[in-house]
């Protein structure tokens, strides 16, 4: 484990041995390493119970000999030689920062507080620890810097009818960058927008017109329907004679059951 990450994080970074690793530093090197070694071996076993470590599952260990890179480890049993190893711990579970509310002006001039969730985890811990100083406040910063770049290219009626594309989008952007300090992000969230409240009435009462406008509309579309329907029917009448008596006995019939039928409520009720 130790040499994967180590040769993976060489191969990426390609960077060129500092002034101070020459053959004197890294022959002291070699003998503080014979030295502890030494020490292991004299105060066995007690030196065994100073060098061990239980790395639980869900963190990694980024080992550090003399500040020298040497991987990283874990699950499990860690060995580190005493006085020259030094480790810092990495969480890989999914981890979620709430951005701050921010004020930001969309394209068409509108002021709004948008406050995102990011969710994401660490698939490499050296690139955590090496590349940036403090990763989760980076992707706290960098997401509402991307936030706001997005959120000021449209206009405002997008950013609340299209919430999930704006997340997508955050995310994407988001991504090429964490990417780099290896920490992947899985999930952006809008947790709320909100408006100023004289625009929320505004929004509201053009709602409001635009629902009694369509009210109006389907009213206009069903009266002319039937009176579409009422000609049809008089054309249809007007061909046949017995068409129309049978229509006009059909509403005899029907204004004798329903004066049938209030006479009977009217009636007093029998014992």
């Amino acid at each position: 484990m130790k040499k994967q990450y180590a040769v993976q994080y060489e191969k990426s970074e390609k960077m060129e041995p500092s002034p101070d690793a020459d053959k004197g530093n890294l022959m002291i090197e070699k003998l503080a390493v014979f030295l502890s070694w030494f020490c292991v071996v004299i105060f066995f076993p007690f030196s065994i119970c100073c060098g061990l470590y239980v790395v639980r599952e869900f963190k990694r260990i980024v080992v550090f000999r003399l500040g020298r890179l040497r991987g990283c480890s874990g699950p499990g049993l860690v060995f580190l030689l005493p006085c020259i190893d030094s480790f810092r711990t990495v969480d890989i579970r999914t981890c979620v920062i709430d951005s701050d509310p921010q004020d930001m002006l969309t394209k068409d001039s509108v002021t709004i507080t948008v406050n995102v969730a990011v969710y994401h985890y660490v698939f490499n811990p050296i690139d955590w620890f090496i590349k940036v100083d403090d990763g989760n406040d980076a992707i706290k910063r960098i997401s509402q810097v991307t936030l706001r770049s997005i959120v000021g290219s449209k206009k405002l009626h997008e950013i609340l009818t299209s919430r999930e594309q704006l997340s997508q989008e955050i995310q994407d952007a988001l991504a090429g960058i964490t990417t780099r300090w290896g920490a992947r992000v899985t999930r952006v969230g809008l947790l709320e927008i909100i408006i100023p409240s004289s625009l929320e009435r505004s929004l509201a009462a053009e709602a409001k017109a635009s629902r009694e406008a369509r009210a109006k509309i389907i009213l206009a579309e069903g009266e002319a329907k039937a009176s579409q329907a009422l000609k049809e029917c008089s054309d249809v009448m007007s061909t046949n004679q017995i068409t129309l008596q049978l229509r006009h006995l059909q509403i005899l019939s029907s204004m004798a059951k329903e004066r049938w039928e209030g006479v009977v409520e009217c009636s007093p009720r029998r014992r």
